[in-house]
């Protein structure tokens, strides 16, 4: 079982909120740098590089992605746990790559006509970077439909612009790191393995009940689904690449759906977050597919023998060496052998 110093007393991992200054300094310092260099190379991808409406906007888009999962890169290799922490550096890094791209394409928009001032002197003097921003707004920079866009249509493209930049730089971060496990034993995150079973649909409350109660037979009650079952339960385990202390377990509602290109999507929500097991327990999670085939097996094979074993004893006779060879005395009749015990559907 996790050590309760680790995580508390609650079932249920949280992150302790410990933030080493070391590396939330260093992680701090590495994104802001990080997303002030992308913000420069998206400037000049947005100025020179002139395509169709929506492929600058896909542009806008993987930028604003790779500031966002580069902030999340550094926090987590900083192992910052502090969730107020992670969020005031990813805000302030997604203030930061949008201002420094805003700079930069100013700085290259004055420098196809003229020698423009330092870019660092230019990033010093926030007002007359918005001075600029306000004179460009009024004869517009692109068009659209055939059409310049100017005036309170290019303020508000811009604001979009700037929402997409500062939002993915401060959510991508923060939602990456709250779905992550830390053990503090070892310091190091644990691994994640998403769907190690899928279940068969079944009452949440009662499967909230019985995962904290380690009731895998509730488990093998549900049954063992596919993938493609339209509603069904998938089952992740987290484990310290290291130690045997923090063992987590995830189960959440997975529903697939088909969009008109026969595109697979699949909407998932959770039912149980990183409940914490021990070692044998995750075991045995990871182990049921295949103790769910022996005891069918099993079943079947004592099924299989049934048989056999009745002829005999109305036979009268002692029981052979081997089964091969017995037919059933006619005395018995018909009599279906039993069946092995059925799994509900689920």
């Amino acid at each position: 079982m996790t050590d309760a110093a680790d995580f508390g007393e609650d079932r249920y991992y949280r992150h302790t909120g410990r933030t080493p200054f070391v590396g939330s300094t260093l992680a701090a310092v590495g994104a802001w740098v990080v997303v002030s260099l992308l913000g420069f190379a998206y400037a000049y991808a947005d100025l020179y590089i002139k395509l169709v409406d929506i492929l600058s906007l896909l542009i806008l888009v993987a930028f604003a992605a790779a500031m966002g999962f580069a902030v999340y890169g550094i926090l987590r290799w900083g192992q910052v746990r502090n969730m107020a922490v992670v969020a005031i550096v990813s805000l302030s890094a997604g203030l930061l790559g949008w201002y420094a791209s805003w700079v930069t394409w100013e700085h290259a928009l004055i420098a196809r006509e003229e020698t423009p001032p330092p870019l660092w002197e230019m990033a010093q003097k926030p007002a007359a970077v918005y001075e600029l921003a306000a004179h460009i707004n009024g004869f517009g920079t692109f068009s659209l439909r055939k059409r310049v866009v100017k005036g309170t249509e290019l303020w508000v493209a811009w604001g979009i612009e700037a929402l997409v930049i500062i939002g993915a730089i401060t959510v991508i971060p923060i939602r990456g790191l709250r779905e992550q496990a830390f053990c503090e034993n070892c310091k190091t995150w644990t691994r994640r393995q998403k769907g190690v079973l899928r279940l068969g649909h079944g009452d949440e409350d009662v499967l909230r009940q019985q995962a904290e109660a380690k009731n895998l037979d509730h488990f093998e009650q549900l049954g063992l689904v596919d993938a493609e079952r339209a509603v069904h339960f998938r089952v992740d385990l987290f484990d310290c690449p290291r130690c045997d202390q923090t063992r987590l377990m995830t189960i959440s509602r997975v529903t697939v759906s088909y969009n008109n290109k026969n595109q697979r999507q699949e909407s998932v929500t959770k039912v149980v977050d990183r409940l914490r097991l021990t070692g044998e327990e995750s075991a045995e999670v990871r182990d049921l597919p295949q103790t769910v085939a022996a005891r069918a097996a099993q079943a079947a094979a004592s099924a299989g023998s049934a048989p056999g074993d009745a002829g005999s004893s109305a036979a009268g006779g002692s029981e052979p060496e081997s089964a091969e060879g017995l037919s059933r005395p006619a005395s018995l009749g018909t009599t279906s052998p039993p069946q092995p015990p059925q799994r509900p559907n689920a």
